[in-house]
């Protein structure tokens, strides 16, 4: 009988040491000396630790978020920037008599479309390139329906024409034109030409 007291509280003396030993390597913090890192706050925050020097990034999600936005901001700014120096390059004038809309012929065909084929004359004394008339097919009551822009992409010299089609699902009652837009001969200076009366043709399809 006492010997197996004397187990029994042996055993739990054990036991109990052992929770003991436990618990004292849970809630002791580490000591190493070692250890080292290193904190980098913009674009992220970053972590070396000095046992493996493995470098642990994007630590801070708020400072990576900062930097995808501001990073966006900067290259749709660039680009801005680029298409304002573009413009700047590219000077527009504007001349009512630069170019001449001298016919437009009416057609008709079986697939219930009309085309409609502009003759168009450059006035100036230099070439012009990328003839583009805006299109405006009109009612009988002289309100804009649909618009085109068609255009003539080859070279037309001075004193030339050109024919330049349009087209339109079905049969408009005619079209008006009070602008066009082209390059000059070097393709660095774009020409916009606003008519002082509009040209005007009625369908006689329709």
């Amino acid at each position: 009988m006492k010997k197996t007291c004397i187990l029994a509280v042996s055993l739990l003396l054990a036991l109990a040491l052992t929770a003991c030993g436990n618990e004292k390597e849970t809630n002791t913090p580490s000591t190493d000396s070692t250890s080292a890192s290193l904190t980098a706050e913009y674009p992220y925050q970053a972590e070396l630790d000095g046992n493996s020097d493995i470098l642990i990034l994007a630590k801070s999600e708020e400072a990576l978020n900062e930097f995808v936005v501001r990073n966006a901001q900067d290259k749709a700014q660039d680009k801005i920037d680029t298409a304002l120096s573009d413009l700047d390059e590219v000077q527009s004038t504007k001349n009512s008599e630069a170019i001449t809309i001298e016919k437009a012929e009416f057609e008709f065909s079986d697939t219930s479309y009309t085309y409609i084929y502009l003759t168009v004359r450059n006035n100036l004394d230099e070439s012009v390139s990328t003839i583009a008339p805006n299109v405006d097919f009109i009612d009988e009551n002289g309100d804009v329906i649909d618009v085109t822009y068609p255009s003539y992409d080859s070279v037309l010299e001075p004193g030339q024409s050109c024919r330049i089609e349009a087209s339109y699902d079905g049969i408009p009652y005619g079209i008006r034109i009070a602008s066009a837009n082209m390059f000059n001969s070097k393709g660095d200076e774009i020409i916009n030409v606003k008519f002082d009366t509009p040209f005007v043709a009625k369908n006689p399809n329709a």
